[in-house]
């Protein structure tokens, strides 16, 4: 008997089945991925009608004129479009570290970008729960219970 090498109707099939499995087993594992999306309360979004410039200044100020806050930075992009500000607040440090130290690549902690959108100026900051969204721990989820006070208070301030 003579085998043609091009024709192996078990392994066609095996090669099937596997790559079915394969197929069915990274939908699976896609279904379980959370995607942010613009209304999932992942970002705080805040109106004024001061400039982009004001704005900016102001959050500065108040990063740099209080002793559990960090100004990290503040970066003009775009040709000047959007200016995005990287502020952290230091109390919710241990509990990064609590987690994992991988997860340290999440700090800054303030991730912000301010642009004007219409007659207004618009800020948008990460919600301080994208930390446990994106590394489920329990710390992370107690960081983010403590930031979040801390950020609104920041806001309503700068926002007043």
């Amino acid at each position: 008997m003579q085998v043609d090498p091009n024709h192996n109707e078990g392994g066609a099939r095996m090669k099937h089945l596997t790559t079915s499995m394969l197929v069915a087993g990274c939908l699976t594992a896609f279904t379980h991925v959370s995607v942010a999306t613009a209304d999932d309360g992942m970002f705080i979004i805040r109106d004024t009608t001061d400039s982009p410039a004001e704005l900016a200044a102001r959050i500065r100020q108040y990063a740099e004129g209080h002793d559990d806050w960090l100004f990290l930075s503040e970066h003009p992009l775009k040709g000047g479009e959007v200016t995005i500000m990287k502020i952290c607040y230091p109390p919710i440090g241990p509990d990064f570290f609590q987690a994992d130290m991988k997860a340290s690549a999440m700090l800054p902690c303030g991730n912000l970008a301010i642009y004007e959108e219409g007659n207004l100026t618009r800020m948008s900051l990460l919600h301080p729960r994208f930390m446990n969204e994106l590394y489920p721990d329990p710390n992370l989820e107690r960081a983010g219970d403590k930031a979040l006070p801390a950020f609104e208070a920041m806001l309503d301030t700068v926002f007043d």
